[in-house]
């Protein structure tokens, strides 16, 4: 048989085989509509959460950051899921994109390689002007 999902609804348990209409029939009509209510309203979620992630993007293309912003365009594009449940994997997706996201909208910080050339530089700028 195919995948088998156990969920609880109000304290009863209902054992569900894709591959078998009868475990599917067996759920009674109160417990199959607040299931469809429940999975209506995780695939509106999950639609809201592929918009807002695909304006982000726009929002970074069209303000022209470059660098980390390529990462959550290859997280954006990646295709989601269909089936109903949210799993570990789908949680994982989610942050890595938010993560990619924050980073894309981050100012880059200055380094410390940066710093000692400007030292340097100033240091030999006021070295040749003692000079001359």
């Amino acid at each position: 048989m195919g995948k088998k999902i156990t969920i609880v609804i109000e304290g009863r348990t209902h054992v569900l085989h894709v591959d078998n209409p009868q475990s599917l029939q067996a759920i009674p009509n109160d417990d199959r509509q607040h299931l469809l209510e429940l999975l209506g309203a995780l695939k509106t979620q999950q639609t809201r959460a592929a918009e807002q992630a695909e304006k982000a993007l726009a929002q970074a293309k069209i303000s022209g950051a470059m660098g980390n912003h390529q990462i959550a365009n290859k997280i954006a594009t990646k295709e989601p899921r269909i089936s109903g449940d949210m799993g570990k994997g789908d949680v994982d997706h989610i942050m890595a994109r938010l993560i990619a996201e924050e980073r894309a909208n981050q100012k880059p910080s200055v380094q410390p390689s940066t710093i000692y050339k400007w030292l340097a530089g100033i240091v030999v700028i006021t070295f040749i002007l003692i000079i001359i």
